[in-house]
C-alpha cells in the first residue's frame, strides 16, 4: 500500500498529541484516551479486503459528510480523524480522510472496489473533487497483502 497512507491515517495524531515525524504511536497512550477506532478497523480481519486510493490536495470532509448524507456518515474529528462512510448498497465501508488516502474494507473485493468507486463518483458528483488530484491507480487486495 502506498507509503502516504500512513501519513495521512496518523496526521490528525501527530498533530493531536503534538508529535514529531518518526515518533511511534504506541510512545503515545493518551491519544487512545481520546480517539476511538471505528468498528470496521477495530473488526478487521487478514482475509479481509481493502481498496486504496491516494490523491493529492484536500477534500472538505465538513461539506462531504452532508453531501453523502449524515444517515449514512459518521463523522466526528474530536473522535477520529476522518469520515466513516458505510454506503447502504454496499457492504463495505469506506475511510475519507481530508488528505493523501481514501480506502475501503470489506468482506469481498467486489464489495470493497465498488464502494470505494461510488464513494469517487459521488464526490465528483458532488463537485468536492476540485481541491483533490486522484491518481489512476486503485489498490486492491487482501488485508494480509499490505501488513
Amino acid at each position: 500500500m502506498d507509503a502516504r497512507v500512513d501519513e495521512s491515517v496518523f496526521i490528525d495524531w501527530f498533530a493531536f498529541v503534538d508529535a514529531e515525524k518518526g515518533d511511534d504511536i504506541e510512545n503515545h497512550p493518551e491519544i487512545w484516551k481520546e480517539w476511538e477506532l471505528p468498528v470496521a478497523l477495530s473488526e478487521l480481519s487478514t482475509d479481509d479486503f481493502v481498496s486504496s486510493q491516494p490523491f493529492g490536495g484536500e477534500v472538505n470532509l465538513n461539506a462531504l459528510a452532508i453531501g453523502l448524507g449524515l444517515e449514512e456518515v459518521k463523522y466526528e474529528p474530536e473522535v477520529f480523524g476522518g469520515i466513516v462512510y458505510e454506503p447502504t448498497d454496499y457492504e463495505a465501508t469506506v475511510f475519507i480522510f481530508w488528505r493523501g488516502i481514501i480506502f475501503s474494507v470489506g468482506g469481498t473485493r467486489d464489495s470493497t472496489t465498488e464502494a470505494l468507486e461510488h464513494t469517487l463518483d459521488r464526490l465528483e458528483m458532488l463537485d468536492l473533487d476540485d481541491d483533490a488530484s486522484f491518481e489512476a491507480d486503485m489498490q486492491t487486495g487482501r488485508v494480509s497483502d499490505y501488513i
